[in-house]
């Protein structure tokens, strides 16, 4: 890898392309992040959608069961569904 000059030994030339191009690469990698958090919080906030949407069928499942239980079989698990299924 090349040694990088000093910045005391660039003319004033150099150092306004070099500056120049810095910023170039300043707001891609800006808009690069930009579109990361866009990503980002898109994923969180579906991952709050499945989480909510795991806990109303868990709920319904609760309460299917609490109905299983009082009007057929009080012995009845999630165990025995595999059984049914066959």
């Amino acid at each position: 890898m090349a040694k990088l000059p000093s910045l005391k030994d660039l003319s004033r030339e150099e150092l306004e392309e070099l500056y120049k191009s810095l910023y170039i690469d300043y707001l891609d990698l800006e808009e690069e992040n930009e579109k990361l958090t866009f990503v980002a919080v898109d994923a969180v906030n579906q991952m709050k959608d499945s989480n909510t949407q795991l806990e109303n069928n868990q709920r319904i499942i609760d309460e299917l069961l609490k109905l299983v239980h009082k009007h057929i079989d009080q012995s009845f698990s999630l165990d025995d569904i595999p059984k049914f299924l066959n």
